[in-house]
Parts: C-alpha cells; sequence; structure tokens
C-alpha cells in the first residue's frame, strides 16, 4: 500500500493512471446491495474516488461543483438522487445539509 501511494505522489496533478485494483473494490456492491450506502474512509489522494467510480453510475464532486453545493443548501434531494444509480457523492461531509442525521436518517 505503501508503495501505491508513492506512486501517485510522484505523479504530476491530472495525470492519466491505470486504475490499481484495491482489496475493497470486490466489497463495494455487495454492501452496496444490503446498506444503499456506503463510505469510503482513508488518507488524502489515496484513491477514494477513483474506487468508488469503478462502480458510480453517476457522480457530483461537491470539491469541484460549486452549482451543486449551492443546489444541496436549498434542498439535497435532487443533487443526491441524480439521474443513476449508484451515484458517487464525492466530498459530501463539504456540506452541512447532507451530513445532518435527519437528512441521512430519511434519505
Amino acid at each position: 500500500m505503501v508503495e501505491v501511494v508513492a506512486i501517485f505522489r510522484m505523479l504530476p496533478r491530472g495525470a492519466v493512471t491505470k486504475y490499481l485494483p484495491r482489496i475493497l473494490d470486490k466489497e463495494l456492491a455487495p454492501r452496496l446491495a444490503s446498506t444503499g450506502a456506503v463510505v469510503i474512509e482513508g488518507p488524502k489522494a489515496c484513491g477514494k474516488t477513483e474506487t468508488a467510480r469503478q462502480i458510480a453510475a453517476s457522480e457530483v464532486l461537491l470539491d469541484i461543483d460549486e452549482n451543486a453545493r449551492q443546489a444541496v443548501a436549498i434542498d439535497p434531494k435532487p443533487v443526491l438522487d441524480g439521474d443513476e444509480v449508484p451515484r458517487l457523492i464525492d466530498e459530501w461531509q463539504l456540506e452541512s445539509a447532507i451530513c445532518s442525521d435527519s437528512y441521512l436518517n430519511h434519505w
């Protein structure tokens, strides 16, 4: 694992790389099927987003898409539901409307 992180750090930002399979890949589909949502945690730049992209049918990148963040602040549901599932909601913790327990329990 340390070697993979070192390889990614050496690449210039935005460089196209081949996806390196992870142990988590085999666990994502069954966990999504049983719970409906999965949080992938890990250190910065370890491949969380790329791992999620392998199974996601659609995505919203809240750290990049200012329009999506503004829409979430008004009503999270349309942004989170999206067009296709499973939906990757990257950096969801940036928006307090998503983080609220009452919203997550209702969603």
